[in-house]
Parts: structure tokens; C-alpha cells; sequence
């Protein structure tokens, strides 16, 4: 018969962003971006088990105007 491991549970702080070691995301989903490197906000999104893809490509727009830069989530 086996024995029954025990779960070890701690309580939470009241912020999981905190208990997770990502004190900074709360400031993320408030809109504040100041402060945050694309590579710091990449990081991020693969600790959260997310693939982050770069697409670069030519404008399909007048010449002399300037590129844009956009994000979306891919569809599931």
C-alpha cells in the first residue's frame, strides 16, 4: 500500500502577481508600461507558458510614411 503524500500549501500575501516572484505585472494590467523592456515584458509572457512570435514585413501603405507597431493574441 502506498503512502499519501502530503501537499505543502502556504498562504498567499493577497498578491498572486507577488507570490509568483512578478511583483511588476500588477502595474502591467493597469496600463502603467513605464520602466518595462520588450525583453522584461517577453520574459513575462513565456513564464506564463505563452510563444512570443515577431512578424516583420514591408508596409502596404504610401511611401514616406512611417511603420506601425501592433500586438494581438494569436487566435486558439
Amino acid at each position: 500500500m502506498k503512502k499519501k503524500r502530503r501537499m505543502k500549501v502556504e498562504a498567499g500575501s493577497g498578491n498572486i502577481f507577488a507570490d509568483l516572484g512578478l511583483p511588476d505585472l500588477s502595474n502591467l494590467l493597469r496600463g502603467r508600461f513605464r520602466g518595462y523592456s520588450a525583453e522584461r515584458l517577453m520574459r513575462m509572457l513565456t513564464a506564463f507558458g505563452q510563444d512570443v512570435e515577431i512578424t516583420v514585413h514591408p508596409r502596404r501603405r504610401k511611401h514616406g510614411e512611417g511603420g506601425r507597431i501592433t500586438f494581438g493574441a494569436a487566435p486558439v
